[in-house]
Formats: C-alpha cells, structure tokens, sequence
C-alpha cells in the first residue's frame, strides 16, 4: 500500500467473493479461487482477478487509472465495456 492510500475490506468476506476498495496504489498478489473472487473496486473501474499478481493506482485527485499486470489474468469493467488482460 502506497503513501496516501487507503484500502477497504470488510472484517470478514462473503463466501461468494472477496472484495476490497482502493483509493491510491497498492501492489496485489492474489491467489485464484474460483468459488471466492477476488474483486477490486477503483473509481469507475471493477477488475477481478483471476490469479495474479499486479499493481492498481487510482488517486481520487488523478483522472487516469492504471493497472499494471506482472503475471496472470484480470478482467477490467468500466461502464463503457469490458477488457481481459
């Protein structure tokens, strides 16, 4: 977790997923559980990971938001569309 970041997780996850919010920059190394996802919630932009190691900065005073995948698999939802990386 970087400097002037927070990020948000309930106390205990559901069965059904395990999701977290981040605002700022945190590197991530998730373990793939298909009956447990892991979802990352930043600004407008919803990625599930689907095993992977990468990296999320989404600064609420910066307009862009970047992912940088060192290995495995995301999905990245935005209003827009959807992109598998």
């Amino acid at each position: 977790l970087n400097a002037g970041s927070t990020l948000t997780f309930p106390e205990k996850f559901t069965e059904d997923v395990r999701q977290v919010t981040l605002q700022g920059e945190a590197y991530f190394q998730v373990v793939h559980r298909t009956q447990q996802p892991f979802v990352l919630e930043t600004g407008t932009l919803q990625i599930k990971v689907l095993g992977t190691t990468f990296n999320a900065r989404a600064f609420a005073d910066e307009r862009a938001i970047s992912i940088s995948l060192i290995a495995g698999q995301v999905q990245v939802t935005h209003p827009t569309g959807n992109w598998n990386m």
